[in-house]
Parts: C-alpha cells; sequence; structure tokens
C-alpha cells in the first residue's frame, strides 16, 4: 500500500462538559476549558496519538498528544495521569511541568516524561494509532501511520510545543 497525504480537518465545534468551544467564527466561548497532554519519551523517540477521524472533536485524523480535558477539581497533572489510564491503560512515571499556553479556547499544561514500558505494552483505547517518532520526524509537520499506511498532519497543540522547542524556549 502506497503512502497518501491526508490534509488536517481543523477545529470545529465541540460541545462537551457543557461548554462550546471550537475555532469557527460563528462559536461561542462560554468558558476556557482546562487540557492536559503528555510528551512522554523513550529512546530518544516521542509517543504520540493519532486523533480519531470524528468532525466533532478537535484536530481530527491528526498527530497529537495523549491527554485530555481535565474534570472539575482536578489538578492537570491528577487529569492527565487518569486521561494516560484511560486512553492507553499507562499508569505515568515522573511527569515534569513543560509549558502552559492559553489561547481563548483553552488552557494547555503540556507534561514531559519518559515512556516507562515498550510501546508495545500500551493498549491503544482512544485514538487510531500510536506511535514513537523523532524531533526530526515530527519537525516534517507530518507523521506515517503504520496502521493506516497513510502520513498524517500534526495537531495544534503539537505544531505549538515543536515550535517552542524550534525557537529554544523550551528543551526536549
Amino acid at each position: 500500500m502506497g503512502v497518501v497525504a491526508y490534509p488536517c480537518k481543523g477545529a470545529l465545534p465541540l460541545q462537551g462538559r457543557g461548554q462550546k468551544v471550537g475555532s469557527c467564527a460563528n462559536t461561542t466561548v462560554q468558558a476556557r476549558t482546562e487540557v492536559a497532554v503528555a510528551m512522554l519519551h523513550r529512546d530518544g523517540r516521542w509517543l504520540l496519538q493519532l486523533r480519531d477521524d470524528l468532525d466533532w472533536i478537535i484536530a481530527p485524523g491528526c498527530w497529537g498528544l495523549f491527554g485530555g480535558h481535565l474534570e472539575s477539581e482536578e489538578s492537570p497533572e491528577q487529569g492527565l495521569r487518569r486521561e494516560l489510564e484511560e486512553e492507553i491503560c499507562l499508569e505515568a512515571a515522573a511527569l515534569e511541568p513543560l509549558l502552559t499556553h492559553d489561547n481563548a479556547h483553552r488552557r494547555l499544561h503540556v507534561f514531559v516524561g519518559p515512556l516507562p514500558v515498550p510501546i508495545e505494552k500500551l493498549d491503544l483505547k482512544e485514538g487510531q494509532d500510536l506511535t514513537l517518532a523523532s524531533l526530526a520526524e515530527i519537525s516534517r509537520g507530518e507523521v506515517l501511520s503504520g496502521r493506516l499506511h497513510e502520513t498524517r498532519p500534526l495537531a495544534g497543540c503539537l505544531k505549538h510545543v515543536l515550535q517552542q522547542w524550534q525557537q529554544g524556549a523550551i528543551t526536549l
């Protein structure tokens, strides 16, 4: 099977947790959503999640980071640990805050830490695929899905982390 380039559909309005958020011009933001994601590394490579192709999620069909929305009363680290358990059945080791980024729609908390198990030991419960990619591969702006045999673009949060690294604002 050949490699097929796949365009990212971009963020569409998202209904959830009583909030209406998104990047469409006709969307009204009622409250800023808090999200926590993980940059987990193993052997010089970074764990990525290929998001589902569902129009109602943010960045459908794009490579992003595992994590998600915080529940009320959760700290960013608590929410991230819950999401990692839900999405890939992972009890994360040490997680260190890397950066926090705000925009009109959400507050993004990014943590960094080691991936304590081989990727084959992860049980993917959310998303279409997962992979370990080098920073050089990620820097190309698209990553090959071994499961789908297609390249897919990066989600906005991963692009932001990459940009911060390229500008020297963070060290990975």
